[in-house]
């Protein structure tokens, strides 16, 4: 899904009553008061009616029914400034700041509260009864462990579907939000013209849930509500020395998160005790198979995200050689560290103990305690720019970026997979490293007045360990050119050639992973990709100008060997857009975009060998993911000295479809899989539906005012958001969320459309 979600539109016109006021009375007033203060209090009342997916509409916003509150003061002197704002007060999004300025101190505070409302109506059968412990219904899951008569724990097969979960019954709904508050300071003392001392300190926090998944075996998907409670600090200290000629900056920065949580457990809805087929090791007393039919543990655990920190120091110059020459750098060298608690190997008692210890030694303890995570890095960068003709310039930059592990290794070749099998096919968790160095230059040439061409090259080199290629090299080459000159015309013009190419492969890597031989990754295949650009604005008069816009991608990955993966990628965007003031008092426009993304891929089902399935190319299959976005923007706004109004609207429209074929799924291709049926009589592979999902804003402000500091305000926004899309699965004939679907207990959290309307009624003092 591409939804710009362009709030700014609603920002817009809700606001702008707002810096109306205060863009035009305070000037009116400066003009006949030495006041040195000036200001807007928008005050009033905002009121909200949504249905369907109400979080979804809110998302990162808190739009209660309630006070509508926007404060802006300042003040100014020969001697400082001053300022501070407030907005939507006592709500979960507020936000304060405030700022002091004088000739040798400047300094600044602010807080922002961020909402994330994932959902209003999910729910589970899970009660956290201590925060990170989550318990189920011992008697339910004592009934589907013993496989009662009539009792669903988690649907199967599609037969199973028309049974409700025994865990649907007992669920609770449940609000799923996350918070993110977070508190900045900001200090500079200004010692002398050329000396200043600069001091930086943020907290974030975050409290609340988010979604998350929490499984045991392929038939046992679980989502929980995760707690969240931690915080991020992050501070700043730096030296700065500056003069005509140049300056210099040396700087110390620390950052360090905190989590209150190591791990959280949950209940297995399938088993209330742990599995023992009564077996001795290497067969018993645990299910071999454990990790796949969910003969597993009774309870599971995830390590939480880890206690870490990361400090920096820096160091970054600038020198002007006369007028047209200067070369700018920039060091930085960086330690990052992460020390938390291990969780055990296992939480299954019937694997952690002495019989299965003889077999599996390894399991008897963890290695060690703690991560004894450690990573170190380098960074620099140089620019060089000179311009040694009024026609000739040119610009190079190089980068180099050096992370190492310094992680002791972690024997895991033992250990329990899904918490229900014991292992020997691990391996050791080594270090590794990552070292990037990028190199651009750009040579330009004024062709005539206001014209000017430049060419381009670009080096960029990545090595690191731990992946298929050791080592992947771009070499990109462009040309674009641009035009100012002409009163009527401005035009830009861009194309650029990047070719990918990829060393020190290991077959064996991909092969480790699990996966097919002949599989390459993106990210690290070799990519030719092709780019090109124009973007041209025309001018016909004062009162009206036009921008067209067109952008092509496509990038084709090969390699030797490649067989299965992403094969090629490309994207097209077309915009056109008006804007036309016939008068003073009235601007109008509208833009218009359409936006293409298509992608190939190709991939095998097949089992691990020695399966037979593993090598035979029937099994092959391909999927096209086509994707079209039509985008469309309008605005109006007419102002006068009675009244203002501004209307503005958004629509984001797009059809996201997958593609199938290949011998797998094409009933066409001689020895075609897809007319075999599986026990239930379900064909084997079913093409994916189109996902479409379509989102509108329509909004206005009006501004009255009946005095030269007095105006009453009024605003309306109303969106509306339609989704079909395959993975939201609903309660038959409902828009409610089923928790109970094949494979899994879940939250029910998806995407759904909604409605929703604020309404704001507002009262503008300016001074």
């Amino acid at each position: 899904m591409r939804n710009r979600l362009m709030y700014l539109t609603a920002a817009l016109v809700l606001a702008s009553a707002t810096a109306g006021m205060a863009q035009q009375k305070p000037a009116e007033a400066a003009a006949a008061s030495t006041s040195p203060t000036s200001g807007t209090i928008d005050f009033g009342f905002r009121a909200t009616s949504t249905s369907g997916d109400e979080a979804r509409y809110e998302r990162y916003r808190d739009l209660r029914n309630g006070a509508y509150t926007n404060i802006v003061f300042g003040k100014e002197t020969e001697t400082h400034l001053f300022d501070v704002k407030a907005k939507n007060i006592g709500y979960r999004d507020q936000y304060y700041a405030g700022s002091y300025q004088s000739a040798k101190v400047q300094f600044n505070a602010y807080f922002d509260g961020v909402p994330l409302n994932y959902c209003y109506n999910c729910a589970t059968p899970w009660v956290e009864s201590q925060k990170g412990i989550f318990t189920l219904d011992t008697a339910a899951r004592t009934a589907v462990q013993n496989k009662q008569a009539g009792v669903i724990g988690i649907p199967t097969t599609p037969a199973q579907l028309a049974t409700p979960s025994i865990y649907r019954g007992i669920a609770k709904t449940t609000e799923i939000q996350a918070l993110r508050n977070t508190f900045g300071l900001g200090f500079t003392y200004q010692a002398n013209t050329d000396l200043a001392l600069t001091f930086g300190l943020t907290d974030t926090s975050k409290s609340g849930h988010q979604p998350f998944g929490m499984s045991f075996a392929f038939n046992d998907a679980n989502e929980l509500a995760m707690p969240l409670d931690n915080s991020t600090m992050d501070f700043t200290v730096g030296l700065e020395w500056a003069k005509k000629s140049g300056m210099f900056r040396a700087a110390f920065d620390h950052s360090s998160f905190s989590n209150a949580l190591n791990a959280i457990e949950w209940d297995n809805p399938l088993r209330v005790t742990d599995f023992s087929n009564g077996l001795a090791p290497l067969l018993g007393p645990y299910d071999p198979n454990g990790y796949s039919n969910g003969n597993g543990p009774a309870k599971g655990r995830i390590s939480s995200f880890p206690d870490n920190t990361m400090s920096m120091v820096s160091f970054m110059g600038l020198y002007k050689f006369g007028r047209h020459t200067t070369v700018n750098g920039t060091m930085q060298f960086t330690d990052q560290t992460q020390n938390d608690a291990l969780i055990p190997w296992t939480t299954n008692s019937v694997i952690n103990q002495p019989l299965v210890w003889a077999a599996f030694p390894e399991l008897a303890s963890l290695p060690r305690g703690t991560a004894e995570a450690k990573i170190s890095g380098v960074n620099g960068l140089v620019n060089f720019n000179t311009r040694p003709t009024g026609k000739l310039g040119f610009n190079a930059k190089y980068r180099h970026n050096a992370h190492n592990s310094m992680s002791r290794p972690f024997e895991a070749v033992e250990y329990v997979r899904f918490d229900a099998v014991p292992e020997e096919i691990g391996g050791v968790a080594e270090g590794h490293s990552i070292v990037r160095d990028t190199f651009d230059a750009t040579v330009s040439y004024v062709l005539m007045p206001m014209t000017t061409l430049r060419l381009g090259y670009g080096y960029d080199n990545f090595a690191r360990t731990g992946r298929a290629h050791n080592d992947m090299r771009d070499n990109a080459f462009r040309v674009t050119l641009d035009t100012t000159g002409n009163q009527y015309l401005t035009l830009r013009f861009g194309y650029e050639l990047v070719a990918r190419k990829g060393s020190g492969f290991s077959e064996m890597a991909i092969e480790e992973g699990g996966a097919q031989p002949d599989l390459r990754f993106y990210d690290e295949a070799d990519r030719d990709r092709n780019r090109f650009n124009v973007l041209a604005t025309l001018m016909g008069s004062d009162k009206m100008d036009a921008t067209v816009s067109v952008g092509y991608i496509k990038d084709v990955y090969n390699g030797p060997g490649m067989e299965f993966g992403l094969f090629d990628n490309k994207s097209t965007t077309y915009n056109v857009g008006v804007n036309v003031m016939p008068t003073a008092e009235l601007a109008l426009g509208m833009n218009y975009g359409h936006d293409t993304m298509n992608a190939f891929q190709k991939s095998r089902n097949a089992n691990p060998p020695p399966d037979p399935t593993w090598t035979n190319p029937q099994r092959d299959w391909t999927m096209t993911n086509d994707e079209a976005v039509d985008n469309f923007d309008l605005y109006f706004d007419y102002k006068t000295k009675k009244f203002d109004v501004h209307f503005g609207y958004t629509l984001s429209d797009s059809d996201n479809a997958f593609v199938h074929g290949g011998p797998r799924v094409d009933p066409s291709v001689p020895g075609s899989l897809a007319a075999t049926k599986d026990a239930n009589g379900v064909t084997t592979f079913e093409a994916l539906p189109n996902v479409t999902n379509k989102w509108q804003l329509y909004g206005f402000d009006m501004r009255i005012p009946f005095s030269a500091k007095m105006a009453l305000g009024a605003g309306y926004w109303y969106e509306k958001f339609d989704v079909s899309d395959f993975a939201t699965i609903n309660l038959p004939g409902t828009d409610q969320p089923r928790i109970d679907y094949l494979g899994g207990i879940t939250t029910g959290y998806a995407n759904r459309p909604y409605k929703g309307g604020t309404g704001t009624v507002r009262l503008i003092y300016t001074f």
